[in-house]
């Protein structure tokens, strides 16, 4: 489409190196990147980069990194990184996957998810959230609210838990229904009084 290629909207593309136009509407594939300025469904392809404007409904797929303005609505999957608005699907990021606002599905990420809401998150090392049903995480999970489950293999941190938190080493939060961990911190946790006598009569009391 030469010159005037950024304002066709394409049902097929395939491109050696770069392609640009205004919307994909089936199937788009570049040697290098892919970049549509509106939106794109179906299969959207590119050997290191995707990057959309307005909306995915579909497959994103890249090599390095995919950057979609808006809303995703399938699958996002990159080796290094995916950035979104929103999602409603799956992130798969072999580094990191980026939300700005909510992802309704899950996000999973050899280190790094970060999101505002998010239904799911497993990461190698990290995940961020305001809010989120589920976080699993290697090293450490921090949201403000979770209505399920944190596990992490170091530290788990959020103001409020409606659900669980497991940690291998500590759990930090406001309130917690079930903190399993060596060191549990909750701010309106249960407080109490313990006497213990053994066969000795030694006797110890702990609060």
């Amino acid at each position: 489409n030469g010159i005037h290629a950024a304002d066709y909207s394409n049902v097929f593309s395939v491109h050696c190196l770069a392609g640009v136009s205004r919307a994909e509407e089936a199937f788009c594939a570049s040697g290098i990147a892919s970049v549509v300025k509106d939106s794109a469904r179906g299969f959207l392809a590119g050997g290191v980069a995707t990057v959309v404007g307005g909306s995915v409904s579909g497959f994103q797929s890249a090599g390095f990194i995919n950057v979609t303005a808006g809303n995703v609505k399938g699958v996002q999957s990159a080796g290094f990184v995916n950035i979104t608005g929103s999602g409603n699907g799956a992130q798969l990021g072999g580094f990191a996957n980026v939300a700005m606002h909510a992802v309704d599905g899950a996000q999973v990420a050899g280190f790094l998810n970060s999101a505002d809401t998010a239904t799911v998150q497993v990461a190698g090392f990290v995940n961020v959230a305001r809010n989120s049903n589920t976080q699993i995480a290697g090293f450490v999970n921090v949201a403000d609210t979770v209505n399920g489950a944190q596990i992490a293999g170091f530290i788990n941190v959020a103001r409020r838990v409606k659900g669980t938190q497991i940690a291998g080493f500590i759990n930090i939060a406001d309130s917690s229904d079930r903190p399993i961990g060596l060191i549990n911190i909750i701010g309106n946790g249960e407080q109490a009084v313990g006497v213990t006598i053994n066969e000795i009569g030694t006797t110890m009391v702990a609060l």
